[in-house]
């Protein structure tokens, strides 16, 4: 007896059938992965096309989160590109840079401010000086003062630094260092090193054993003496351009 033998027609029926309920008619018919699975999500396939399509997702959303941290031209997210006033350095062209919010003594230009009462600025280094003699002040005092105007008692630490100081300061003034800490071991309040030296002959002394602070002395050439601490004296303040 012969097999019976089906119409060409009904086996390729047969074959669109089971394709149309597989999600491998993805395979043949480029159909969306969500519509195919819809009818048949227990589908052979489905499973494992549903969890590669929601890992290319993530992955694509981490390149989206990562592309935007960047900033297109590599600064922060949201903020100002390199080389921009405003991004916390100081770029060509720039005198000080204090960042998103400018601080005292830096314009929202990028320009050191120091035109104030006793306010000198070095125009080779941009740092802004104050003198203050018109209240007289403990050493503490002078450096609490110093810190409210967004500076700290002045450091000197260079030939050329001491140089410009002495055109400012018109009578003995307290400036940053001393050794309250340890004696003999000097420091300068703002932590810059203490390297570079001015004193005058046959100091410091520390006489009777009670002088932990420095003063530039006018009666000495402008060279520097230790001195008490609480002695009340004039002052010179120095700050530093913001992003230096």
């Amino acid at each position: 007896m012969s097999t019976p033998r089906h119409p060409p027609g009904t086996r390729l029926a047969a074959l669109g059938l089971v394709l149309a309920t597989s999600c491998y008619a993805d395979v043949f018919h480029a159909t969306d992965w969500e519509t195919v699975c819809k009818s048949d999500p227990d589908a052979a396939g489905c499973a494992d096309a549903s969890s590669s399509g929601a890992g290319a997702s993530g992955t694509g959303g981490a390149a989206t989160s990562s592309s935007s941290a960047t900033g297109g031209d590599g600064g922060a997210a949201g903020g100002p590109p390199a080389g921009a006033c405003g991004n916390g350095v100081i770029d060509p062209g720039e005198q000080c840079d204090a960042g998103a919010q400018p601080g005292l003594g830096c314009s929202a230009d990028c320009m050191v401010e120091c035109a104030g009462q006793g306010e000198h600025v070095d125009p080779t280094t941009n740092v802004c000086y104050r003198f203050v003699d018109a209240v007289l002040l403990s050493w503490g005092q002078a450096r609490d003062d110093c810190t409210a105007w967004g500076g700290d008692l002045a450091a000197i630490t260079s030939e050329a630094e001491q140089a410009f100081v002495a055109t400012l300061v018109a009578s003995s003034a307290w400036i940053g260092g001393n050794d309250k800490l340890v004696e003999g071991t000097f420091v300068w309040s703002d932590g810059e090193p203490f390297g570079y030296t001015h004193w005058a002959p046959g100091e410091p002394n520390n006489a009777n054993d009670a002088e932990d602070c420095i003063e530039v002395n006018v009666a000495l050439g402008l060279q520097w003496n230790d001195n008490v601490c609480p002695d009340a004296k004039p002052h010179l303040c120095e700050r530093r351009p913001a992003g230096m």
